[in-house]
């Protein structure tokens, strides 16, 4: 086995160059990568296929480009050592292929990132096309928490999206090479569809951020276990749950939201808190 480019990482054209960035960056422990590329340094990340060694891809690169052996091995180590985020260069997203499952292997191909020289923009700091796609599912909420600004009393009567209108948004998201759907609100476990909007999405083969104050049971919990949620964000005011309840408004309110911390962790879901 060769090199490979990380799976939590994805390179994608945006319109007239390219972007690296973190596929599912709320979730992961480490900072986020992201980095606009020129579309050449796109092509030669491609390279590392899972089939070439170092030296296979500077050869690789030296044939692609016309260039020699020397000049090429230059530019690709100048590439790598392209900064991602504070502390990361592009060289730490360079891993062997043997330490990545088949499913989460992710080839690209060269042609891809070919643009006419002349089209090529660098100057804007935001992505042309999105990286991920924000949701909000609901604007209502289990608590009433004394610090929230949210404006709830002005959505009441409004009408939810329904779960047609969300598979389709799911395929135009995929379409545009969105992986990532981040749940906002309001909180999604309010809906009465929420496991099945939560099921649908996940079946996509889509990460999922979802914060939430719901106090869930074990059995919901199971639930989401089996369906493969691997993470959530549990939003806890405090550890005494007499001072949850009075943060929330809700009369015990924290006893049953500790406990849901407690079935998240026997069945192995990451929880963010905060």
């Amino acid at each position: 086995m060769g090199l490979i480019l990380s799976p939590d990482v994805k390179l994608r054209g945006d319109n007239d160059r390219a972007v690296l960035f973190s596929v599912n960056p709320v979730d992961s422990i480490e900072e986020p990568v992201f980095r606009f590329l020129y579309p050449q340094h796109a092509v030669i990340l491609t390279m590392f296929d899972g089939q070439r060694d170092f030296d296979e891809v500077i050869e690789a690169v030296s044939y692609l480009f016309d260039i020699d052996i020397e000049t090429a091995s230059q530019n690709v180590e100048a590439l790598l050592d392209f900064p991602v985020n504070k502390n990361k260069t592009i060289r730490s997203l360079i891993v062997d292929a043997s330490a990545v499952g088949s499913k989460r292997v992710r080839l690209y191909d060269p042609n891809d990132f070919i643009f006419p020289a002349d089209k090529i923009d660098m100057s804007s700091v935001r992505c042309k096309t999105p990286c991920s796609l924000i949701v909000l599912p609901t604007m209502r909420c289990v608590t009433s928490c004394v610090y929230c600004y949210a404006d709830r009393e002005g959505t009441h009567g409004q009408s939810e999206f329904s779960p047609q209108l969300y598979k389709r948004l799911l395929g135009e998201a995929k379409e545009c090479g969105i992986e990532t759907i981040e749940i906002s609100g309001g909180d999604l476990f309010c809906r009465e569809d929420a496991f099945g909007l939560i099921q649908c999405t996940l079946e996509e083969g889509m990460y999922l951020t979802i914060p939430t104050k719901y106090p869930l049971s074990r059995d919901h919990v199971n639930l989401l276990a089996k369906m493969g949620l691997s993470t959530i964000q549990l939003s806890i005011d405090a550890l005494s749950p007499d001072i949850i309840d009075r943060m929330v408004a809700r009369s015990g309110y924290g006893k049953k939201i500790l406990k849901t911390l407690d079935y998240l962790g026997e069945v192995g879901i990451q929880v963010r808190t905060n």
